[in-house]
């Protein structure tokens, strides 16, 4: 008795010096019980506490982080999906809502009253912030009104407690708000206008600089720029708010080992990757942004191309903000598909960089191009190809 009540003193301190950093409440545990955090940031209701599951032998401790947000009314439930219960909910015709994301769709079992509107409400961009996050908290539950992830253990690290509640924090202001500029953002990396997507980004995070989700966001963008530098010191800030959170720990092991000098292209050299092979390895199921960059920055970056597709979009120019001075012509190309057996396909496109004032392509246009591989985007699934000729 006297090991617990004194291991719950220091659980106890531990607790409060969290809540203190977070600007929360904790009501302290009584002798043989824990300690509670609540309290509200930016306007959301949050808790920290402990439960039990079960009894004698087979009990089980868990830490419930919730976060509470205005309700987004689709009648929602999301937890993860499991490959057996996937099967089942399959042949019995059990409720699993698709969205038309391969990666999500085998990643979550959504439900919802409203399957149009949570199609629209689950953007690109929310649904790599769900799929991140499920990746470090399997328990992830994600409902109408809050977004909770349990943890099997007493936590008793402050700086765990604070880097997570602040990352669900951001969750739940990109669930349960309205952010036009990290839309339109994502619509500039859709079409391959990589400088404005950081601009967007950049004052997203200046309108909020204490939303973690949003750097993430902002991360993401530079690695898909391939702006190392900036990169590096965006994920410095990050460190500072979410020291111990397991996804921001990747984006610097990711930062490191691209730091490292890169491959100077040769341009003599033949084409090396397929389209097709490159699509599976990078997009394929479900993979965290800085494992595809580090895989594409070990393996393609640099590597001569020679595809061919059907043009989405061109157009010239005598300066273009990514490619630099002109003139020159950019053009998004479809190169490839990502098939599955349940969800159909996804397109993959190719942002292109041809240097020369000739022909600008029309759209639906089929074209081959030779070409160097410089970037990749994984929450777009596209490619930037450089120094393009056209065959």
């Amino acid at each position: 008795v006297a090991i617990a009540i004194a291991t719950n003193r220091a659980t106890t301190a531990r607790w409060a010096d969290a809540a203190a950093r977070l600007g929360l409440e904790i009501t302290p545990g009584g002798m043989l019980s824990h300690p509670r955090i609540d309290g509200q940031i930016d306007h959301h209701i949050v808790s920290v506490h402990k439960y039990t599951r079960g009894g004698g032998n087979n009990q089980q401790v868990f830490t419930r982080y919730q976060v509470d947000y205005p309700s987004i009314d689709l009648g929602l439930d999301l937890t993860r999906q499991t490959t057996v219960g996937g099967f089942f909910r399959r042949m019995v015709g059990m409720q699993d809502v698709e969205i038309g994301d391969s990666g999500f769709d085998e990643a979550f079992i959504v439900k919802t009253v409203d399957p149009d509107g949570l199609a629209a409400f689950l953007t690109a961009t929310r649904r790599a912030t769900l799929g991140n996050l499920l990746t470090t908290y399997p328990s992830l539950k994600v409902t109408d009104t809050f977004v909770r992830v349990d943890v099997r253990r007493i936590v008793r690290d402050p700086e765990v407690l604070v880097s997570t509640m602040r990352r669900l924090v951001g969750v739940a202001k990109s669930l349960g708000g309205s952010a036009p500029e990290i839309e339109r953002a994502a619509d500039a990396r859709a079409s391959g206008d990589m400088s404005e997507a950081l601009r967007r980004m950049r004052e997203a995070v200046e309108n909020a600089p204490e939303d973690v989700e949003r750097r993430l966001q902002e991360i993401d963008t530079l690695a898909a720029a391939d702006q190392i530098g900036d990169l590096g010191l965006r994920v410095d800030e990050l460190e500072r708010l979410a020291p111990a959170d397991p996804y921001v720990a990747g984006w610097r092991q990711s930062v490191s080992r691209r730091a490292a000098p890169k491959k100077e292209p040769v341009a003599e050299a033949g084409p090396t990757v397929d389209a097709a092979a490159a699509t599976q390895d990078l997009f394929a199921g479900r993979q965290l942004s800085f494992t595809v960059q580090d895989k594409f920055a070990a393996g393609y970056a640099g590597e001569r191309v020679h595809w061919s597709g059907a043009v989405k979009s061109a157009r010239s120019y005598d300066r273009d903000h990514d490619f630099g001075a002109g003139p020159g012509v950019k053009v998004v190309v479809t190169v490839a598909s990502l098939e599955h057996d349940l969800f159909g396909s996804t397109e993959v496109d190719a942002i292109v960089e041809f240097p020369d004032s000739g022909r600008v392509p029309e759209r639906g246009e089929s074209i081959t191009f030779n070409g160097t591989l410089t970037a990749v985007d994984p929450l777009m699934r596209n490619f930037t190809v450089r120094g393009a000729t056209r065959v």
